[in-house]
């Protein structure tokens, strides 16, 4: 009885998708990168003309048993800067499943955009 109560209440605290893709201008639209044997999301959020406020927006992950999911939860108040973002998808867990080319994006009403995978090669000094 417990464990059923404990995993309730974690999933109830657990973020939830709440802005979809396409409420976000994008400089770069999220994409997986492959480089080095590693994974990441990449993607860089395009900033308001002039001085305009933009709350940061902050990706969380989740997964299933075939799918690796990216998503975005409520925006927090700190300010988006607009730099280009790359994230390893080790840090997430979700490696295996861009191995398996099984990441998405998950949108508030549970509708799922595929992650393109771009080879890149390892930068050289």
């Amino acid at each position: 009885m417990f464990e059923g109560l404990k995993k309730r209440f974690f999933r109830a605290l657990a973020p939830v998708p709440r802005v979809a893709l396409g409420e976000i201008s994008f400089a770069l639209f999220p994409q997986i990168v492959q480089r080095g044997g590693q994974y990441y999301l990449r993607y860089q959020i395009q900033m308001p003309p002039g001085d305009q406020f933009q709350a940061r927006m902050v990706p969380f992950s989740r997964i299933t048993n075939d799918k690796g999911y990216y998503f975005f939860g409520t925006p927090i108040s700190l300010p988006e800067r607009g730099h280009l973002v790359e994230s390893p998808l080790s840090s997430d867990g979700l490696t295996n499943f861009a191995k398996t080319n099984a990441i998405y994006w998950l949108n508030p009403d549970g509708r799922e955009v595929h992650l393109e995978i771009l080879m890149e090669a390892e930068h050289r000094p």
